[in-house]
């Protein structure tokens, strides 16, 4: 039998193991699958990682705020001295450094928001944890949970760059991947964890949101504070630290108890962090509410405005538009500009004053003002362009541009037509024969002809022309009519007021020159300004310089764009030759001198001393509009007043009869809207015109501008060349008679006005009965005075000069009533014969050196010749100028 050997240590089976007590052997499918999830997890996380980029932030070009400030801010325009901002949607912002965030200001928004801002490195674990805590509590409970206390400050920073709209779980993942990168990027490139972190915080606090449309601590710090970031107190600090959850909910003008708890958090938070002491906490807390939170400021239409009280808004409102002009899309309000304006905040409240102080806004049946004050640089110095922001934003000053339509010029637009006949060469001392009423022809069926109204007497006893220099004082609307047909109608008038600075629709028919057309007061004071600069046009500005957030100058001046290479010195151009505008101006002298602009006379009572001024009146149809516009050494103003109209309102005029006539009643007459009888007519009916209230405001207005403007002893003007025609000189002929006066003839002719008394033969006047030029001989209007400085030499007229600019009533031609401007009737007095009339156009042109020949009576035999003033024989005169093909017009407006 054989024997089996046992087995040995190579061959054999093995013992048997126990492999359940091996726990990776159980679990080796489960460790298998986990391995496999986790090899994906990573590779997804880091895939996930790799393709979340890093935020780019272009903080250079954050939108920041742009302020406009009025002229009394010389440099450094900014929040503390802006008359206005303009922010992006509301978004008001000023970006500060680091260096100019105070440390109690960052302690309170780290100890608010992320207490270890400063040692981690992007991401807070335990916040992390804290907030998956509180989204498991709300998924789970109905009621419990909120998603506070997750995100560090470079999370929150990172937010806001991205505004990544994703859904919540896959957006935090990119905050924490993002914060992470973030903080790595910037130790590395600025050099230390430090500087990172300053510099994160930094753009943080600058791009916030706090509520009331302030994004960044500075802008938080003036709308709730109205102080600067470098200012703010503990209490202040920690109110605005509060504010960074949900500011909106937390104003302490709208819930006054959430803002103090917030408040409250943010200074035990403080205190537990040892950042401040007990003490300091408890001050803070009873720092007294009213005082620490002035109410919202207003952020309707144009928002705040300094010096609204004073009709700001409307040169604000015209500054944001030439903005809107010179950036059209949009930029002022991105690029953190400093806008310096022209606005003499000075000078503004001046004009509200002056314009509110004659027109009280709170009646409404009282007419409306405006006024524009330029000075030589064509800088708008003040722009009263209405009462009340609140209750229309129709600017008055600038017509079209500010939503209105402007108002008729009236006769200031007679003053371009004697520049016009300058220019083409004829003299302002031609005369026109200016009867009381006068039809012009028919040019154009596209003109109206109408008989026009607003001469002189119709009286036979008296001298009915005019020279041009006499006719502008006086306002002729027809001499004017006959002046602008031989100018050759409305086109050269037309042509003339464009280059003088008017820009607005003009209808060229002769009435034009009587000012049918509209015009604002800013256009007015811009063409007057280049009569006054001698005939260069420099186009008003209301916008000196602008400038970038750094001071740098980025334009000078700007019209239409903004353009580097504008220089600050303004050259302006020539419109009108100098000699030209110097004989106009000469004329606008007699206006305020002589004619219906003396009510402007820029008198010192105090040292009795004048100060020159030249200017114009103007009243439209039926007294709707009335102006006065004139200059004196340095500035130039305009002042309009009226009825604007709206639409569907019945038209209202500074006019009695027009009222009533216009159905409206109940309307006052205008002795009950001014309390004074002083601007009714001899028969009692109220007329407002240029002469009255607008050249009486202006004065206000200029005697206490005038103060601070350079002294001068005369304007620029200048009289006649001899090279330039003279019209109308027939006009001036007599007889020169060719025997001795029959005494009794020359007694029955030659009367002394004042006493009555007949003179002998040959006998001339005394010199001392001749009155000054534009006075009354008669010392004083028997019937009151006339509108726009229209007097009536004649006692023995029932009425005074009525009219204005539009040539005013005539109910009764024959009475001898006149017009046009009030149509100062006939300002050398009666004409009671040869021995009277002489001296008196010598007079009239100026020229009281020259001696009056012997006056002779008509001869009974022999022949006789023409001679001139001088007795001089006339062997030719000069004709009319022929008159060029012109719209015929004429109007009553």
């Amino acid at each position: 039998m054989a024997v089996q050997a046992p087995p040995g240590p190579l061959s054999g089976p093995s013992q048997p193991r126990n492999r359940r007590r091996n726990p990776f052997w159980r679990f080796r499918r489960i460790l298998f699958v986990l391995a496999v999830v986790a090899t994906v997890a990573i590779g997804a996380g880091w895939s996930f990682v790799s393709q979340v980029e890093l935020i780019e932030d272009d903080f250079e070009s954050l939108i920041e705020t742009t302020y406009i400030c009025t002229g009394e801010v010389l440099r450094d325009c900014g929040p503390g001295n802006a008359a206005n901002e303009l922010a992006l949607e509301g978004e008001d912002r000023v970006v500060v450094d680091y260096e100019d965030i105070p440390q109690v200001l960052i302690d309170a928004v780290v100890a608010t928001e992320d207490k270890t801002f400063f040692s981690h490195r992007g991401v807070d674990p335990g916040g992390l944890m804290r907030a998956a805590y509180q989204v498991a509590k709300q998924q789970l409970t109905s009621d419990g949970g909120s998603f506070q206390g997750g995100s560090t400050i470079t999370q929150q920073y990172v937010k806001l760059v991205t505004e990544d709209d994703a859904d919540q779980y896959t957006r935090k993942g990119r905050e924490i991947v993002r914060a992470i990168k973030l903080e790595q990027e910037l130790s590395e490139s600025l050099g230390s964890t430090e500087a990172a972190k300053q510099q994160i915080i930094t753009r943080y606090l600058n791009r916030a949101n706090f509520g009331r449309g302030a994004y960044g601590v500075q802008a938080a710090a003036r709308a709730y504070f109205d102080t600067d970031v470098q200012n703010l107190t503990l209490p202040e600090s920690a109110y605005l630290a509060g504010l960074l959850r949900s500011p909106n909910t937390a104003d302490a003008s709208e819930d006054l108890v959430e803002a103090e708890r917030r408040r409250t958090v943010s200074l035990v938070l403080m205190a537990e962090q040892e950042l401040i002491t007990p003490e300091e906490q408890a001050a803070a807390e009873a720092d007294t509410w009213p005082r620490l939170i002035p109410n919202q400021r207003n952020a309707v239409g144009l928002g705040d405005v300094k010096g609204s009280e004073y009709g700001t808004e409307y040169f604000i409102s015209a500054v944001r538009t030439q903005l809107n002009e010179i950036y059209p899309n949009g930029e002022y309000f991105t690029q953190s500009l400093r806008v310096y304006t022209t606005l003499d905040p000075d000078l503004q409240r001046l004009a509200y004053r002056t314009i509110t102080g004659r027109l009280n806004p709170s009646n409404p049946f009282m007419p409306n003002g405006s006024l524009v004050a330029l000075d030589d640089n064509g800088e708008v110095l003040a722009m009263m362009g209405g009462a009340s922001w609140e209750a229309s934003q129709v600017n008055l000053a600038t017509g079209r541009a500010g939503g209105g339509s402007g108002f008729q010029a009236g006769s200031q637009m007679k003053t371009f037509a004697v520049a016009e006949y300058i220019e083409q060469g004829f003299s302002p001392e031609s005369l026109y024969e200016a009867p009381f009423t006068w039809k012009p022809p028919r040019i154009s069926d596209n003109c109206d002809n109408p008989e026009v109204k607003g001469g002189v007497s119709n009286n036979p006893t008296r001298s009915t022309h005019r020279t041009v220099y006499q006719a502008l004082a006086s306002s002729l609307n027809t001499v004017f009519l006959q002046l602008s047909i031989d100018i050759g109608g409305g086109p050269q008038l037309a042509d003339m007021a464009r280059k003088l600075g008017i820009e607005s629709e003009m209808r060229e028919c002769p009435g034009l020159v009587l000012g049918d057309n509209s015009v604002s007061p800013l256009e007015m004071a811009n063409a007057y300004a280049t009569l006054a600069r001698e005939g260069v046009r420099v186009d008003p500005v209301m916008i000196e310089r602008i400038e970038d957030a750094d001071g740098n100058v980025l334009c000078w001046y700007p019209q239409g764009s903004c353009d580097l290479s504008t220089s600050r010195t303004r050259q302006g151009e020539e419109a009108i030759s100098p000699a030209v505008a110097r004989q106009v101006n000469g004329a606008l002298v007699g206006v305020v001198t002589g004619g219906s602009g003396r009510a402007t006379r820029l008198i010192d009572e105090e040292t009795e001393t004048t100060r020159p001024s030249a200017g114009k009146t103007g009243t439209s149809s039926q007294n709707r509009d009335a102006w006065f516009t004139g200059f004196t050494c340095g500035m130039t103003t305009s002042v309009w007043m009226g009825y604007p109209g709206i639409a569907g309102e019945t038209p209202r005029h500074m006019n009695d009869v027009a009222n009533l006539e216009n159905g409206l009643e109940d309307f006052p007459t205008m002795e009950e809207l001014f309390g004074t009888d002083e601007y009714n007519n001899s028969r009692g009916e109220g007329e407002i015109f240029g002469s009255d209230i607008p050249a009486e405001m202006w004065h206000d207005f200029m005697i206490v501008a005038a103060e601070d403007l350079p002294l001068c002893e005369d304007l620029p003007t200048e009289g006649p060349g001899q090279n330039q025609r003279i019209v109308g000189q027939e006009l001036l002929t007599t007889l020169l008679h060719c025997t001795e006066p029959d005494p009794q003839w020359l007694a029955t002719l030659v009367t002394n006005p004042e006493t009555g008394d007949t003179l002998a033969p040959g006998e001339t006047l005394p010199e001392t009965t001749l009155p000054p030029e534009g006075e009354n001989p008669d010392g004083e209007n028997p019937d009151g005075e006339n509108p726009d400085g229209g007097e009536n030499p004649d006692n023995t007229q029932p009425d005074e000069n009525q009219g204005g600019d539009q040539g005013g009533e005539q109910p009764d031609p024959d009475n001898g009533e006149g017009g046009g401007d009030g149509g100062d009737e006939d300002a050398l007095g009666p004409v009671v014969g040869v021995a009277y009339r002489r001296p008196m156009l010598q007079q009239q042109q100026g020229e009281e050196q020259q001696q009056q020949p012997p006056q002779t009576a008509p001869p009974t035999t022999e022949e006789c010749i023409d001679v001139d003033l001088d007795g001089n024989p006339l062997e030719t005169t000069i004709p009319l100028a022929e008159s060029p093909p012109a719209n015929g017009g004429g109007n009553d407006g």
